[in-house]
């Protein structure tokens, strides 16, 4: 069995890929398996309403639910079995109770033993209780980006190319703007587990920045965006990235399989 504490280091790991956009993520398949074998295993899914990983920052969380809604959209379109949340809900309650909570707010602290412990748990009720062979977690998370100083202003990651935005009432800024400085952007990090809690699948797809060049301020800078995920084609594109090839996106920007 791959635990949980495994797959954590496997998702914070990022890789480039060609040759249409080099900052597509190399995509993780379990060993010996392909997407078709594991695409054809999959009957039943529990999406879970917790990250895997740390929890998401406080402004993402508030747009969380834009996120999840295409998710399930994309999954529900392409034939998986949605199960309610509800189920996850109750088992990590009761794994919670049993072995605590572990992540602390106060020290931003992931204590990953006993993250292994309440996962395990989860699974295990839910193999019990429910029809449910494969558990999916959606974790925004947050990257660091940077624009070109060229006249385009664009920033690639993990498989998309977003141009910077602006807010005020000037379309321009100063030509000695620093552009090589990281702006804050968030891309969404899928896993996916069987219900013994084997990794499956994992991997990330760029949606959008969260930071605008605001000409208000003198000199300009980069703020937090007004409309933070207000697109919902860059948070489609995010989420079709994110599961690739395990549902094949179209126009897939990354390296195509041999």
């Amino acid at each position: 069995m791959r635990f949980f504490i495994v797959a954590l280091t496997i998702l914070l790991s990022a890789c480039s890929s060609t040759p249409h956009n080099p900052t597509t993520f190399q995509y993780q398949i379990a060993e010996g398996k392909d997407e078709k074998q594991i695409r054809g295993d999959i009957k039943n899914v529990v999406i879970a309403s917790i990250n895997f990983g740390s929890p998401s920052r406080h402004y993402l969380q508030k747009e969380q639910y834009k996120v999840d809604a295409a998710v399930k959209s994309y999954l529900t379109k392409n034939g998986f079995n949605l199960l309610p949340e509800h189920h996850f809900e109750n088992a990590l309650r009761k794994a919670t109770y049993e072995y605590g909570k572990y992540y602390d707010e106060n020290t931003g602290k992931l204590n990953r033993n006993t993250q292994q412990k309440v996962l395990l748990s989860v699974l295990q009720q839910l193999e019990e209780s429910t029809d449910a062979d494969t558990i999916i977690f959606t974790d925004l998370i947050e990257r660091k980006i940077s624009f070109t100083a060229n006249m385009q202003r664009q920033a690639r990651f993990d498989g998309v190319t977003r141009k910077v935005t602006l807010q005020g009432p000037s379309n321009s800024v100063p030509v000695d703007f620093d552009w090589n400085q990281l702006v804050d952007a968030v891309s969404l990090q899928v896993a996916m587990f069987d219900i013994k809690g084997n990794v499956l699948f994992s991997s990330l797809g760029g949606i959008s920045a969260t930071q605008s060049v605001d000409t208000r301020k003198s000199p300009p800078r980069f703020v937090r965006s007004r409309n933070v995920l207000s697109s919902t084609s860059q948070i489609e594109e995010g989420v079709e990235l994110a599961f690739h090839p395990i549902i094949t996106m179209k126009s897939y920007p990354g390296k195509k399989a041999q």
